[in-house]
C-alpha cells in the first residue's frame, strides 16, 4: 500500500489506496470461489497453497515490468483539487 504514496500526489493517494483495497477485496472473493472449486474437483490444499505463495511474486514481477521507475508525478497542482 506504499507504492500509491510514492507515486501519486497527495491529493489523489486517498483514491488510488482504496482503488487498491477494491481490487485486494475483489480478488479475495475470486480466490475464495477458485479454492472451493478447486477443493470440490479433487485438487488438493498443496495447489491451493502454491497458488497463493505465488501470487505475491506475480504481483511484484507485474509491477516490475509495468513500471520502470518509481517517482513522483509532476502533475500541476490544480489537476487534483
Amino acid at each position: 500500500m506504499i507504492l500509491p504514496a510514492d507515486m501519486y500526489p497527495r491529493s489523489a493517494v486517498g483514491a488510488v489506496a482504496g482503488l487498491v483495497g477494491f481490487g485486494g477485496a475483489m480478488g479475495g472473493v475470486v480466490f475464495g470461489q477458485a479454492v472451493g472449486w478447486l477443493l470440490d474437483h479433487g485438487f488438493g490444499y498443496g495447489v491451493v497453497f502454491t497458488l497463493a505463495g505465488s501470487f505475491h511474486v506475480l504481483a511484484f514481477a507485474v509491477i516490475c515490468l509495468a513500471i520502470r521507475t518509481i517517482r513522483p508525478l509532476s502533475l500541476p497542482s490544480k489537476a487534483f483539487r
